[in-house]
């Protein structure tokens, strides 16, 4: 008898470590810029999503299945964005999205998403948008343009007392959102937009543009956009005046800023507006430790990628065991312990919590709170 139960014991155990052995990976797709000028950012996104992955399958995944990342380069491109997600949804097999990373892409995505019921997150697309075509599975772990426009014209206002100030953009729906967001509350304050300038991204005469911003001796420049042609800009508006100040969005949070620019001795003293300090957060620690072991300085939304990811996996595992209700669903009605704090959203995808804060680029390259 007893070695009759020893045996029968054996074989179920045998029988679950095959299971466990060769159980089916959770597919989650990964969609940003990975290649190309933008491909800075499509990092950041990377390194955070593909750090929460290694963490939570170390702890056993979920339910015993690993978690793997699908990546797809959709280089900062509308048009790749849409066949991507077309293509994710054809697989069958991908559960929810980490992406898309600029807002433009985002926003072609997520039609295609909604209409298939997958799970976006993105960690970095502030357009306010995304989230107001009413679909009920697009999330992000980011602020929005207009609070982070309405933030950076107040901080221009009181800290350079500006009475007039330029505003260069790239037209993007990223770009131009927060340029627009900035000029009405400038205006609303009784600071004069005395030039809104758009230019063609990665194909523009930045010289010409540089001498017109010089030759009207604004107390401040506002650049809408991302961090090559913000670098490629300031390189030369630097050569003619580099007693102007500078203030950006969060689309320069890239090394690839510094290096655009020509190197920190341009970038020194840029401010820019961003997401508050995720590394200030104490759920952070561990995790920042875990980077600085590899040699990476947690930078950018790489810390909103880990998080946009844990928030996936808690949503997986929760609707796992409650299996009449859906994973966008369960993340509206509940809330995200998270690497960068408690995660709650609202009725359209935004966080109940997106708070901004000023940074200032260093003689290193780096980037600092300032306020």
């Amino acid at each position: 008898m007893y070695k009759s139960l020893t045996q029968f014991f054996i074989i179920i155990l045998t029988l679950l470590f095959c299971r466990l052995a060769t159980a089916e990976p959770i597919k989650i797709g990964i969609a940003g810029p990975f290649s190309g000028p933008y491909a800075g950012m499509g990092d950041q996104q990377w390194l955070g999503a593909n750090q929460a992955i290694e963490d939570i399958n170390a702890q056993g995944g979920i339910n015993g299945n690993k978690l793997m990342l699908v990546i797809a380069d959709d280089d900062c491109n509308p048009e790749k964005a849409e066949k991507i997600a077309h293509h994710f949804a054809m697989q069958g097999d991908i559960k929810a999205v980490i992406g898309h990373n600029c807002s433009s892409t985002s926003l072609a995505a997520a039609k295609i998403y909604a209409a298939h019921n997958i799970l976006m997150i993105t960690p970095a697309s502030t357009a306010p948008a995304l989230t107001e075509q009413g679909y009920h599975n697009i999330f992000r772990t980011c602020g929005k343009n207009d609070t982070q426009g309405e933030f950076a014209a107040n901080f221009i206002h009181d800290h350079f007392d500006a009475k007039k100030v330029i505003i260069i953009h790239d037209n993007t729906l990223y770009g131009k959102g927060l340029a627009d967001s900035v000029q009405a509350t400038l205006t609303k304050l009784g600071t004069k937009v005395i030039l809104n300038q758009n230019f063609q991204r990665d194909n523009s005469d930045y010289l010409s543009l540089a001498k017109t911003v010089a030759d009207m001796k604004p107390d401040a420049v506002f650049f809408g956009g991302l961090f090559t042609d913000a670098g490629e800009f300031l390189k030369l508006l630097h050569e003619i005046n580099n007693h102007i100040p500078f203030i950006a969005g969060d689309g320069i949070a890239s090394p690839d800023f510094v290096k655009a620019a020509g190197g920190p001795n341009i970038t020194k003293g840029v401010y820019m507006t961003f997401f508050s300090d995720p590394n200030s957060f104490t759920q952070a620690k561990n995790v920042v430790k875990k980077f600085e072991k590899k040699r990476i300085k947690p930078t950018g939304y790489m810390l909103n990628a880990y998080a946009a990811t844990q928030a996936v996996a808690q949503a997986i595992k929760e609707t796992s065991l409650q299996k009449e209700i859906s994973m966008d669903k369960w993340l509206h009605e509940n809330k995200v312990d998270s690497v960068i704090g408690t995660l709650e959203w609202d009725k359209n995808g935004d966080l109940k919590q997106a708070p901004f804060s000023v940074y200032q680029w260093d003689d290193e390259g780096g980037y600092e709170v300032y306020q």
